[in-house]
């Protein structure tokens, strides 16, 4: 290799799930129940700008696999 540099191989799968939740939360609401920090939760989720989900849109959330 020209830059002497060794690449691991990562692993080709989806870490996240999409779930549909059916109705409107509030994020901070849908943050604890995955046992997740807040600001993390909202990093998964940019998508939502207010502090809950539209109460009419089809609603779905990213969090990682291991907390849906």
């Amino acid at each position: 290799p020209y830059f002497k540099i060794t690449l691991h191989e990562i692993a080709n799968k989806e870490p996240l799930a999409i779930i549909d939740i059916g109705a409107q939360i509030d994020l901070a609401q849908a943050a604890k129940l995955a046992q997740m920090d807040y600001a993390k939760f909202r990093a998964l989720n940019p998508g939502y700008l207010q502090w809950a989900t539209h109460p009419d849109s089809p609603q779905t959330l990213a969090v990682p696999k291991d907390k849906a």
